[in-house]
């Protein structure tokens, strides 16, 4: 029932219950204020009744005094006396608004009073009055005594049951306004014991009720924080049931949803995953079971590197770590121990949450990928060793006839030769690219960071292009300023030259290419900036890829392999820094790489 009151109405009865108690307090007292009033009204009036009986007996013992002194007092004056005692009694007392029924003992004496003033008239008539002697007025006058002193103890009477009925009210008003007192005591003293055992009651139905309620909702939120199922809707058509209505629809419609992302993830080809801080999994997909054998269960607070592979376990945590500092999100690539001890290549996709300190991750398993890619890079790396061979051989060849060393040969016949001679020396130059690149994707071969002066770097990359910056009308400028990279001096070189070969094929004649050198604390980045046609934003992300090109002026008609690039990001990872582009279309462009200083002590040292 209590269920079914809103806010207001509760508000409503807690707020009103009061007042209509505190209303039938106020009428109670009001009752009893007026019915004490009452009595002190009848004890008024009593006294007065009693007062005027007083003044009767004085005036009735007044006049039987002087009619029973005839020798000190005259006719006139008493038979003045006895007139205005005539007068006096002549008519019954109405005693005001006396209140009998309360009063036996004052009832009795104002009926014995009554008769007392009805004999006093008799006795009246029954005495004579004379100015003079008479032969009988001994006589007389005995039997005038005899009537004044029955009267006047019938009186003495009367006066002594007045006296005592005013003693006992004397004796019995302080007793009264006593006993008024309490019972007024009384009656506030209950009316707050009321009031409080009210607000207790009220307290305990309503808030009580209310309260319990509440804990329920808040019980229910709280289930629905931690994605547990909630109990039933609470019944009423309170404020409290609306709220819980809400968190049982919500409860619904969050399982629903959990149970459409569980199918989902469950099934899917990917593992989804979570890491906490300490790179251990807190959160497994169940697809882990399917795709490495290991159930959701058992990598639970497991640290990732018991999973890894020991030669991919150190690059994983720099990774992660990377990400963590980066505040971002980032990839990179390990192999997996599945649990019958397959080996599976994974793909990472990491998000940091800085907020929840985790990792959150999606592993995709491109071991397939990776085995074409190896049978790739075999096949190539094959057919790179067994056809560099006959290109060079064939490349003296054509050198040696060209040279005239054979004698001499007509101009059409050496105009074939040299452009087959440019052709193989192209296919040689990419026999090498590929040689390269696979030496430095399989890790097989090694940088020797040593001290080395930037400036030298720069010169050396510029001395070596030298020919081709005049052939195509392209200054070099080196940078002015210098500072000493932590390098493979052959290898850095190598990175220079290919990213100045590439600025220059792109520079318009009469342009200028830049290498500029910026260093901070750690770390120097070398930046060459070109004239040229700039690179399409949909583009940048693909240039450091194998066999990518830059599509932004195809009438330019530029020939390369495509691995420059991917050459200098391997060599310049291979160093621990980074490589990056930024361009604008029709802009130029600027390729730059990060590596890290030479650091000496006294540098450190500060």
């Amino acid at each position: 029932m209590l269920s079914n009151l809103n806010a207001k109405q509760t508000g409503l009865i807690l707020v009103l219950v009061p007042i209509v108690i505190e209303l039938i307090f106020v009428a109670v007292v009001a009752m009893e204020l007026m019915e004490a009033g009452k009595d002190l009204q009848q004890l008024r009036h009593v006294k007065a009744t009693l007062t005027q009986l007083h003044k009767m007996q004085d005036r009735c013992i007044q006049t039987f005094y002087i009619l029973s002194d005839k020798d000190k007092h005259s006719f006139e004056e008493r038979s003045s006396q006895l007139n205005k005692l005539v007068g006096e009694f002549s008519q019954p007392y109405t005693w005001g608004k006396l209140n009998l029924s309360g009063a036996p003992e004052l009832k009795v004496l104002l009926e014995e009073a009554e008769e007392f003033r009805k004999s006093a008239l008799r006795l009246v008539d029954m005495i004579p009055l004379h100015r003079g002697w008479s032969h009988n007025s001994d006589r007389t006058n005995r039997h005038q005594n005899e009537l004044l002193i029955t009267a006047a103890m019938e009186q003495e009477r009367l006066a002594k049951e007045v006296v005592r009925i005013e003693q006992s009210l004397i004796k019995h008003e302080p007793e009264d306004f006593l006993n008024l007192q309490i019972k007024f005591i009384a009656i506030i003293l209950f009316g707050f014991l009321l009031n409080v055992a009210v607000a207790i009651f009220l307290v305990k139905v309503f808030i009580g009720n209310m309260q319990k309620r509440v804990d329920i909702v808040a019980h229910k939120g709280e289930l629905l924080a931690l994605g547990q199922a909630v109990p039933a809707a609470l019944s009423g058509k309170d404020e409290l049931a609306d709220v819980d209505r809400v968190f049982t629809d919500a409860s619904s419609i969050l399982s629903e949803i959990r149970w459409t992302e569980s199918a989902v993830l469950d099934n899917a080809a990917d593992v989804i995953c979570s890491l906490d801080e300490k790179m251990r999994f807190s959160t497994v997909g169940a697809s882990s079971s399917k795709v490495w054998g290991h159930p959701p269960d058992s990598l639970v607070r497991k640290s990732i590197m018991a999973v890894v592979t020991d030669d991919t376990a150190e690059a994983s945590r720099q990774a992660l770590e990377r990400i963590r500092e980066s505040r971002g999100e980032g990839k990179f690539e390990n192999v997996i121990r599945t649990d019958d001890g397959t080996l599976k290549d994974s793909l990472w996709t990491v998000t940091w949450s800085a907020e929840k300190q985790n990792y959150y991750c999606v592993v995709n398993d491109v071991t397939e990928m990776r085995n074409v890619d190896r049978l790739k890079k075999r096949f190539i790396a094959m057919a790179s060793h067994d056809i560099r061979s006959p290109l060079t051989a064939i490349a003296i060849v054509l050198q040696a006839l060209t040279s005239g060393k054979r004698g001499e040969l007509p101009a059409g016949v050496m105009k074939e030769l040299e452009r087959a001679g440019n052709n193989s020396q192209r296919l040689l130059t990419l026999v090498n690219d590929f040689l390269e690149l696979e030496k430095l994707e399989s890790n097989k071969f090694s940088v020797t960071p040593e001290p080395v002066a930037a400036s030298e770097i720069c010169n050396a990359a510029r001395e070596s292009l030298l020919g081709l910056s005049a052939k195509s009308n392209v200054s070099i400028i080196c940078p002015k300023n210098d500072t000493v990279l932590q390098g493979d001096e052959r290898r850095l070189v190598q990175v220079i030259i290919n990213l100045l070969s590439n600025a220059i094929k792109y520079s318009p004649p009469n342009s200028t290419v830049r290498i500029l050198l910026e260093t901070d604390k750690t770390t120097a980045t070398l930046k060459v900036c070109d004239e040229g046609p700039g690179i399409a934003p949909e583009d940048l992300h693909l240039l450091f890829d194998r066999f990518q090109q830059t599509k932004s002026k195809p009438e330019l008609n530029i020939k390369g392999t495509g691995l420059g690039l991917a050459i200098v990001k391997n060599i310049i990872e291979a160093h621990g820094g980074e490589v990056g582009v930024s361009s604008r279309l029709n802009a130029g462009s600027t390729f730059w790489v990060r590596i890290p200083r030479f650091i000496d002590d006294e540098e450190n040292g500060r």
